[in-house]
């Protein structure tokens, strides 16, 4: 095991003790907000990332552009868990409090495994892009090979990749290597 697997099994876990705690309908919230956060990144994270690059100080704007997608699409999720706490107690009056904790069990692992299937397509995405010429990677794109090809729980939920590009294929960048490469002058 290495840090990628922890990563993934906190997000797993994280996730049904969510569904556990909250129920099924907080999770189907939960998945609206993935949908909804990768959306939103894929529309805005390339314009935002030019000025987070400035705030941050980092010379490589692929690194920006991934910090700005990232904490775009984990600002919608809290965003939409947040809604869902605000209507949790008119959400309580409609389901019977039992089956909408087993099922939110059961509805946090789907969302866990979206949301490390995502990642996966992200990371994987970002680690297969072809540099332009003059541009070289930073180290830290090795010891990013090394925890996705040594991980022994990733290849499990890379093999999600098809059904999520299908169900993310509105919002998702179709060539991820391309987009995040789109800032750098070619």
């Amino acid at each position: 095991m290495n840090v990628l697997d922890g990563v993934i099994f906190l997000i797993l876990a994280g996730n049904v003790v969510l569904g556990y705690q909250y129920g099924i309908v907080r999770r189907v919230v939960a998945i609206a907000g993935v949908f909804a956060g990768v959306g939103a990144a894929t529309l805005t994270s390339a314009n935002t990332s030019t000025y987070v690059a400035g705030w941050l100080g980092t010379g490589s704007a692929i690194w920006a552009h991934v910090i700005t997608y990232t904490a775009i699409v984990l600002f919608v999720v809290i965003l939409f868990e947040v809604l869902g706490a605000v209507y949790q107690r008119w959400i309580n009056q409609l389901i019977a409090p039992l089956f909408d904790r087993l099922s939110g069990m059961l509805g946090g692992l789907v969302v866990g495994s979206v949301e490390v299937t995502l990642l996966l397509i992200v990371g994987i995405g970002l680690i297969n892009t072809s540099l332009p010429a003059g541009y070289v990677y930073p180290p830290a794109f090795f010891s990013m090979q090394q925890l996705f090809y040594g991980s022994l729980l990733a290849p499990h939920f890379y093999g999600l990749e098809p059904l999520t590009r299908a169900l993310f294929a509105m919002v998702l960048p179709g060539n991820l290597g391309t987009y995040f490469t789109q800032l750098l002058p070619h």
